[in-house]
């Protein structure tokens, strides 16, 4: 029965993996090769990650569900 068991569990996890996978890989693989393609504007899309990685923390941090825990503060 320990077998079986650990066959379960392996199962579980397995599936777990699977819709983890499924769930997140498209918007991430669409997006890498997205800009795949515009790598020849290397120097535009570092540019691009990282105004868009400032904003987007900017919005986190800016938002008022962040007030609920406060850092550093």
């Amino acid at each position: 029965m320990v077998a079986s068991r650990g066959h379960l569990e392996f199962r579980q996890i397995s599936s777990n993996l699977f819709f983890l996978f499924h769930s997140v890989t498209p918007k991430v693989l669409f997006f890498i090769f997205f800009n795949i393609i515009h790598i020849h504007q290397a120097g535009t899309t570092l540019a691009y990650y990282l105004r868009f990685i400032g904003v987007y923390t900017h919005r986190v941090t800016a938002s008022p569900a962040s007030n609920m825990f406060p850092i550093g503060q």
